[in-house]
């Protein structure tokens, strides 16, 4: 069993928020000017992600490049070091079945999908990678249901995306109240390690943010139809790192900034949530440039692929998650009025 203690039922009073649905999707290994060189009219669904309140200058963890410890902090809102961090650093393709985030008995790394799932959401996750099975075996009760799944070809990569998308929708059509879900693409990331993160057009790289873009289409038709049902549903988008230097990979080198400058966007169904996240949020989180600062030293923090967990539990009028770091306050804002912060 997971550490129920923590919560307090708070979703029995309606939350400020209450929108219906909210799915966090993670692009594997998307650079933010791929989404600035492809422009809106190649990748529309991106675009219309993006005319929501977001940034193209968000920030990785400040000490990982890699999947799992990036993944990790956005399901429990902690960057990797320090006392309060999550503690992952393995980036291992393979995940024995004892191994859990957590460090024994006196240490419980809580996450996301424990807030909302004791306070009666609807869980789910769908990953395009094996070793995404660290999540559910870290919270087994916690996850209503998981399609966790690892390319078995390049060239069957756009059916394996169009599966992921598939559960993901499946899920939706079967839950009944209010759901939180996550969703992995893994092909800009499989494809840039293959033919490296090139900005060519007709590149593998372009292609596969291109084929990513046609699954968020789909869920943006799904949602939709939700909107017109009088369900509403919110889309937070972001990535685990970006890539291309040196060469094929994105870790030889952290401190190349195309290595850690990725984006994040809010996009609610609805249209409550507008405009560029560093102008709505002046006082608590402040454009880096093109550093990754490493701390925060009394200064506001960048935005941060880490505060997705967070930003979604207070879509939902949720808390957030015990013991977190990133928006544990959840005051990083998406409304175009600011909200007091």
């Amino acid at each position: 069993m997971f550490a129920p203690l923590f919560f307090l039922l708070a979703a029995t009073l309606p939350g400020p928020q209450g929108v219906d649905h909210v799915v966090v999707v993670s692009v594997d290994g998307l650079r933010s000017d791929a989404l600035v060189f492809a422009g809106e009219k190649s990748l529309p669904n991106f675009h219309r992600l993006l005319s929501g309140a977001s940034t193209l200058n968000s920030r990785t963890d400040p000490d990982a490049i890699v999947t799992l410890p990036n993944h990790t902090g956005m399901l429990t809102g902690r960057l990797m070091k320090g006392k309060e961090g999550h503690g992952w650093t393995s980036n291992a393709s393979e995940i024995p079945p004892e191994i859990t985030l957590h460090d024994g008995p006196k240490r419980h790394v809580s996450g996301m999908f424990e807030v909302a799932f004791s306070n009666g959401v609807r869980t789910f996750m769908a990953a395009g990678k094996g070793k995404f099975i660290l999540f559910p075996q870290s919270w087994p009760d916690a996850l209503s249901e998981t399609h966790i799944r690892s390319l078995d070809s390049r060239e069957n990569l756009r059916l394996f995306e169009t599966d992921l998308t598939d559960s993901f929708l499946a899920h939706l059509d079967g839950a009944s109240g209010p759901t939180l879900s996550f969703l992995h693409y893994p092909g800009s990331d499989i494809e840039g390690h293959s033919k490296g993160w090139k900005l060519q057009k007709d590149s593998a790289y372009m292609k596969s943010i291109s084929g990513i873009d046609l699954e968020l289409g789909r869920i943006l038709s799904a949602f939709a139809e939700r909107q017109a049902a009088e369900e509403s549903c919110a889309l937070v988008l972001t990535s685990d790192h970006g890539g291309g230097a040196s060469h094929h990979g994105h870790s030889a080198k952290p401190g190349l900034w195309v290595n850690y400058i990725i984006p994040f966007a809010i996009w609610r169904s609805d249209g409550k949530a507008e405009g560029e996240l560093y102008a709505l949020n002046p006082r608590n989180r402040k454009d880096p440039g093109i550093r990754n600062p490493a701390s925060r030293n009394g200064v506001a923090p960048p935005i941060r692929n880490a505060e997705a967990a967070n930003v979604a539990l207070a879509l939902l009028g949720l808390p957030p998650v015990p013991g977190s770091t990133e928006n544990a306050a959840q005051n990083l804002n998406w409304l175009t009025a600011p909200r007091g912060n």
